[in-house]
């Protein structure tokens, strides 16, 4: 199974995830992006301390409105989110489109599927105290048999990222002992029963990024992109030029890979 977009048919085929990899620091169209955003969404940027971050949030959540609006085929600008009591986004008016967004560092990724999805991004960063955090999330039994220090940093950042993707997917809070099922976003293939409803996959990532999805299905095939101002057929040199020459994007499939891990249906703690 595989999603194909084309003429802009995004439900052709059920159970796809487009997952968009998206640089934030893209200080040339910033002012563009802005122009689509929400009075609030311009309200939460200006709350940023630093101009990075401030610039970083503008440039995320615009393109996610650009990429949103063109499988809606509307105006960015005219996409309307609410929240749900957790903070989780969603498009307002029933949208069958669901869609997930993360960032970190240099990087924003956001999942847009068809079913409830989750998506987590990471800078792998070291950091002290590694086996110490790492004990409230991944079973010692697996951490401390890996002897090499960047090999466990890599191993926390990969559980760190499925978890935060499931709690994502799910956006209902937390109910279960982190280290009961951590391990099992480590370890391919594994047969608890509880482990038949939700996927997680992980996902081909910038260099030092952790990157993981999960998704409401047991589907194996994800497309995988790397947004560019051309991405979407136009060239954003401004607000007016994006509108005359607006025309839909096809989707390609440029990474295709078949994922094994099923992982138990977990709440979360939302965050965007």
């Amino acid at each position: 199974t595989q999603l194909e977009m084309k003429n802009n048919k995004f439900f052709n085929k059920a159970n796809g995830v487009s997952l968009w990899i998206i640089p934030q620091s893209l200080s040339n169209v910033t002012p563009h992006l802005r122009e689509f955003l929400s009075p609030d969404e311009i309200e939460r940027a200006n709350r940023y301390s630093f101009y990075r971050d401030h610039t970083r949030f503008l440039n995320r959540r615009g393109i996610a409105r650009l990429i949103l609006g063109n499988y809606l085929e509307i105006h960015p600008r005219n996409i309307k989110f609410e929240y749900t009591k957790l903070g989780k986004p969603y498009i307002k008016d029933r949208s069958p489109i669901k869609f997930s967004l993360s960032s970190s560092g240099e990087y924003a990724c956001l999942a847009v599927s068809s079913v409830n999805v989750g998506v987590d991004i990471e800078k792998i960063t070291p950091f002290e105290n590694l086996d110490e955090i790492s004990k409230r999330i991944i079973p010692q039994s697996i951490f401390l048999d890996i002897k090499d220090s960047h090999e466990r940093l890599n191993i926390f950042y990969k559980c760190w990222t499925r978890m935060e993707a499931v709690l994502k997917a799910k956006g209902t809070g937390f109910f279960h002992n982190r280290r009961d099922w951590a391990g099992d976003y480590i370890q391919d293939g594994n047969d608890l029963p509880e482990l038949r409803t939700w996927k997680i996959l992980d996902v081909p990532s910038p260099i030092n990024y952790a990157v993981a999805i999960c998704l409401a299905c047991n589907w194996d095939n994800i497309n995988l992109r790397y947004w560019e101002p051309r991405s979407c057929g136009v060239d954003i040199s401004s607000v007016e030029q994006f509108m005359s020459s607006y025309t839909p994007f096809e989707e390609e499939i440029i990474s295709d890979r078949n994922f094994h891990n099923e992982i138990v249906q977990l709440d979360m703690m939302y965050q965007c």
